[in-house]
């Protein structure tokens, strides 16, 4: 039976191998090398030695991209862009338990040195093998909007020139109940957050670090704080935010961690501070944004033949996310024209439309869970007067 599985593994790797390399943008070919180094987190195991091959050669100037178009032709004639195999390589690394940990590290830095090169990212990504692979949520942004502890990766998806468009099922009708249909992605981080995980992070990294210090005050090696900050997110996540740097450069500096502010108001500041550093980058990269998706409502089956509004805002006001709100009266206010007027009138619309919640509006959200002295409170309040054209 072994020998068996070890025959079915060793024709699917060869399988897998079987592709060619498609001319980039520029008509020149990749070395081999890098194009096998992208395609190494999608054979059945990991091959950890390629892997680390490219991504050396990256590093030292011995491999670059060619074109920005790369493209991998399989042996049956399909075509998959590069960057999409990267990325599923990417979401193996991060779902599969048998995968190599540092795996997830080495493709992650492959797709940062090959998009800063100028690999494009602005592709469907629709034949994606990992879960959700297809939909707007399976896409990069959707996955790294949803799990917000990954600012880079997300700025260098944007920098690549990765769709911003939601998937509207149904625009907007002149009837009073005729919304539009469908998924933004505000809809996607207005319903995410780090508030538990980043508290568990940090006491992650002070532990592993109070042992590491422990260890050299006994004689042995000299505590490496970068080390045990790159095994949490929280390398990765402090740069986007004042909250978690100062408390980063707290634990750097020993400062013991029971005694600060570690509590869920904390832990909401660097929610905050990433919702409004993630999709303010977002808009900005979105110089065509279709304002009308503020309005648009995510498709949940009507209740009584009448429609469930749940529109990124709403979203926002009943999960308490007030750096979304922020964030988008902030691009708004940095509008001009008829841009802003289209734009003011999707937040108003959106503010407008009552929740499930008893038919109360997101301000009225806000002001029954957080109260009238709540941030959430005065970024919608900010929000209405952006709306009503009372804020210039």
């Amino acid at each position: 039976m072994n020998t068996f599985r070890h025959l079915s593994r060793l024709v699917l790797a060869l399988f897998c191998a079987c592709v060619v390399l498609v001319r980039g943008t520029n008509g020149n070919m990749e070395p081999n090398l890098l194009f096998r180094g992208i395609q190494a987190a999608v054979l059945p195991e990991v091959d950890m030695d390629t892997l680390e091959a490219a991504v050396s050669g990256l590093r030292d100037g011995s491999l670059a991209l060619q074109g920005k178009g790369l493209q991998l032709k399989m042996i049956d004639g399909k075509i998959v862009p590069a960057v999409e195999m990267l990325w599923n390589g990417y979401m193996r690394t991060v779902e599969d338990s048998t995968a190599p940990k540092e795996a997830e590290k080495l493709v992650r830095e492959m797709l940062l040195i090959l998009i800063d090169q100028g690999l494009f990212t602005g592709i469907s990504f629709e034949n994606g093998k990992h879960s959700q692979g297809g939909n707007l949520a399976g896409t990069p942004l959707g996955y790294l909007f949803r799990e917000m502890k990954d600012p880079e990766l997300f700025d260098a998806f944007l920098q690549g020139g990765h769709r911003t468009q939601g998937t509207m099922l149904r625009e907007p009708g002149h009837l009073a109940d005729q919304t539009g249909l469908g998924l933004s992605y505000i809809h996607l981080i207005a319903n995410a957050g780090v508030e538990v995980k980043i508290i568990r992070e940090f006491y992650q990294l002070f532990n592993k670090f109070q042992r590491a210090l422990e260890e050299e005050a006994a004689g042995g090696a000299k505590a490496d704080f970068h080390d045990c900050l790159h095994q949490t997110i929280v390398g990765r996540v402090a740069p986007y935010s004042a909250t978690a740097y100062d408390t980063m450069e707290k634990i750097r500096a020993g400062e013991p961690l029971i005694g600060m502010n570690m509590t869920r108001v904390w832990a909401s500041q660097v929610d905050r501070e990433l919702h409004r550093y993630m999709l303010g980058g977002f808009f900005k990269a979105s110089p065509a944004f279709d304002w009308r998706e503020l309005a648009m409502d995510n498709p949940i089956r009507p209740k009584n033949g009448k429609p469930i509004h749940a529109n990124p805002i709403l979203v926002a006001a009943s999960l308490c996310k007030p750096g979304v709100i922020e964030a988008v009266t902030d691009r708004i206010k940095e509008l001009h024209g008829a841009e802003k007027e289209n734009a003011q009138k999707a937040l108003r619309t959106a503010l407008g439309m009552p929740s499930k919640y008893k038919g109360r509006s997101a301000l009225h959200v806000a002001s029954l869970r957080q109260g009238r002295s709540s941030l959430l409170w005065n970024a919608l309040v900010e929000a209405e007067r952006l709306a009503s054209g009372n804020l210039k």
